[in-house]
This record gives structure tokens, C-alpha cells and sequence, in this order.
């Protein structure tokens, strides 16, 4: 295999790339790749226990087995067993219909709680379009009246995918389409990490979308906001 075609989730959740099969045997050796770290290989395009990996079944030791009475690792910690070795991550376009399905839900919630401001919204809605129809229209009004009807949406956004990402670890959408969010280690993201994942989004939407373009270059399907947070949506396993 060729230089740079592994990958390993270390201990502090960082991603590290291995400079060929031999690099990751050395890291083996010193400890720093046990048999429950994920590694990602080319070869397949997945994340395994480095146990499960043909390749390196004979440099690992041989672990001790478990006893049932042991209790379960805690939340956060790198995965083993099934769930590991088989959440795939989510594509462009189930992730782009579980967004789709989440913005409607954003807009019917918006509508019912601007029912207030209603009037004043169509008439701001409605000084815009006839400004838009000059000849010369003022940009200045066009853009202070988006603005003021695009941030309170934006805003309400960001707060329902916080919410229910850092609640059940998906939003209704990704629910729906059996999606979930994840750290790099398969563990719960936590809550300072979805907080700083959510504003990354938040700035992407409010660039025209340019980071999720990231998503068709990799092979793990994530975003820019995904790379910059360590996250990572996967598919539930079945």
C-alpha cells in the first residue's frame, strides 16, 4: 500500500495519517495503536478496530478477554464491536434531503412564532419587491430588509440543530432518515464540540454553502464544519 493510505483516531481524538503499513506497525509496536483503535484504510474506505485489520492481527498483543461484569466504557470513548465497524458515513444526498426536510420544519416553526410581526413582515416583504422592480433600486434598503428577514431565521436554525444535535444527537431530518452525529471517535460529540460545529454551519450557510463542497473531495463524507469540529455524520447502525 502507498505512503499515506492509513489513517488512526489517537488518544486525545485527533486523526493522524500513517506514511505507509510499516510507519503504522512501528506505532504498534511503541504502543501508540492498540487493537480498539479505529483505523481507516484505503483499501476498504472504512473505520475498523485495528484488531479486526488482517494486516496487523499478528503485531498486536493479544488482549486479555473481557469480563461480562465489566461495565460499559463511558460515553465518549472509541467504540468497539459492530457499531464501529459499521457506521458508514452519510452521503451528499441523504444528508442533503435530511437538511432539506429540517429547513421546512425551521420555516413552519419561524411562520408560527413570527405571527406576531406578521404585518410588518409583508410590508417589509412587500417594500422590497417594489424596490427590487426599479430601475435603479436602493441596495442599501434591499439589504437591510433581508437581512431583517433572513438573521431571525438563520438564528432559529442554528438553535434547533444545536439543540437537538446535543438532545438525541441528531435533528428530526437526520432522525428520519436514520442519520446521527458523531465525534472522530464514535462517541457522543458533547456539547461544546456540536456548540462550535453549529456556528461553523451557521457561517458556512451565510457563504451561499462553498464548505460543504468539501464533502464531494473526501472520502468521509464530511463538510468543513465537520473537519474543523471533528465530527462526523454516520449512518445508524441497523
Amino acid at each position: 500500500m502507498s505512503a499515506g493510505n492509513f489513517k488512526v483516531i489517537g488518544g486525545d481524538g485527533r486523526e493522524y495519517v500513517a506514511d505507509g503499513l510499516d510507519e503504522l506497525r512501528s506505532w504498534v509496536a511503541d504502543g501508540r495503536v492498540g487493537g480498539e483503535t479505529l483505523v481507516w484504510s484505503a483499501e476498504d474506505a472504512s473505520w475498523r478496530r485495528a484488531g479486526d485489520r488482517p494486516e496487523l492481527r499478528w503485531d498486536l498483543p493479544q488482549a486479555p478477554p473481557r469480563l461480562p461484569q465489566q461495565p460499559a466504557p463511558p460515553t465518549g470513548s472509541i467504540p468497539s464491536g459492530p457499531e464501529a465497524a459499521e457506521s458508514e458515513p452519510a452521503g451528499f444526498g441523504i444528508r442533503l434531503a435530511a437538511g432539506a426536510m429540517d429547513l421546512l420544519l425551521v420555516m413552519l416553526l419561524f411562520n408560527v412564532l413570527s405571527i406576531p410581526w406578521a404585518e410588518e413582515l409583508r410590508g417589509m416583504q412587500a417594500a422590497a419587491t417594489a424596490e427590487a422592480g426599479k430601475s435603479v433600486p436602493d441596495m442599501a434598503l434591499l439589504l437591510r430588509v433581508n437581512a431583517a428577514l433572513f438573521m431571525p431565521l438563520l438564528i432559529l436554525r442554528s438553535l434547533y440543530t444545536a439543540a437537538f444535535h446535543a438532545w438525541v444527537g441528531a435533528t428530526p431530518g437526520k432522525l428520519a432518515l436514520g442519520l446521527k452525529l458523531v465525534a472522530m471517535n464514535g462517541g457522543k460529540p458533547g456539547l461544546g464540540r456540536v456548540l462550535l460545529r453549529t456556528l461553523l454551519e451557521t457561517i458556512t450557510l451565510g457563504t451561499l454553502g462553498i464548505g460543504f463542497g468539501v464533502m464531494m473531495l473526501g472520502g468521509d463524507g464530511r463538510a468543513l464544519h465537520d473537519l474543523l469540529a471533528g465530527t462526523r455524520v454516520v449512518r445508524r447502525p441497523r
